[in-house]
C-alpha cells in the first residue's frame, strides 16, 4: 500500500493569458520556483485524462486527477520559433557558402538551390512554431470560456501561503484559495 502524502497549494483563475502571465512573473520574482507552478493541461489531455471534456475550470480546480503542465516562460515561445526556423536557414546559408568557395563559383546554381532548400525548411520551422502558439493560446482561450485560466502555487513552507496569496489576488478578480489534495 502507498502512502498518500497532503500537498496544501494555493489556486487561481485568471481571466486573460496576460494576467496569468504577470502573475507567474510576479511570483517568480518573490521567491517562488518554477517547479512549483503548473497549469491545467490541454483540453485534449483534460478530455483523455478526466474523460470527459472541460467543464466549469472551478470544479476542475479541486480534482486531484486533474492533467497539470509546467507554464512556458514568455521567451520559451519565442524560442520554439527561434529553433525552428534559425538552424536550417543557417545550415543552407553555411552549405550555399562553401559550395560557392569550394568551386570557385562554378556551382553558384547549387548554392543558390541550398539557399532555397534551407529558406523552404526554414519556414516550415515558422509554421510549426506558429502552430504550436496558436495551439497553446488555443488551450487558454478554451479555458476562459469555461471560466478561466487555471494556476496552481505548490506551497514547499508553510510562510509561502499569505504570500502567493497576496500576489495571485492582485492579478486576479475572482478569489484566491488554498487546498490541500493527495497524491
Amino acid at each position: 500500500m502507498t502512502e498518500q502524502t497532503a500537498i496544501r497549494e494555493v489556486v487561481a483563475i485568471f481571466g486573460s493569458r496576460e494576467a496569468l502571465e504577470n502573475a507567474i512573473e510576479d511570483l517568480l520574482s518573490n521567491g517562488f520556483d518554477r517547479s512549483q507552478l503548473s497549469l491545467l493541461g490541454s483540453h485534449d489531455t483534460v478530455e483523455e485524462t478526466l474523460g470527459h471534456p472541460l467543464g466549469d475550470v472551478h470544479a476542475v480546480a479541486e480534482d486531484p486527477e486533474a492533467p497539470r503542465s509546467e507554464p512556458l516562460e514568455r521567451p520559451d515561445v519565442g524560442n520554439v520559433a527561434g529553433v525552428a526556423v534559425g538552424p536550417p536557414a543557417a545550415f543552407a546559408a553555411l552549405a550555399a557558402a562553401g559550395i560557392t568557395a569550394m568551386t570557385g563559383g562554378a556551382f553558384a546554381g547549387v548554392a543558390v538551390a541550398a539557399l532555397a532548400a534551407g529558406g523552404g525548411v526554414g519556414a516550415l520551422g515558422a509554421f510549426l512554431a506558429k502552430r504550436y502558439t496558436d495551439e497553446v493560446a488555443g488551450d487558454f482561450e478554451e479555458q476562459v470560456a469555461h471560466g478561466g485560466i487555471l494556476l496552481w502555487v505548490n506551497l514547499r513552507e508553510p510562510e509561502q501561503e499569505q504570500r502567493a496569496r497576496e500576489i495571485l489576488a492582485r492579478h486576479v478578480k475572482e478569489k484566491v484559495w488554498t487546498h490541500e489534495i493527495t497524491s
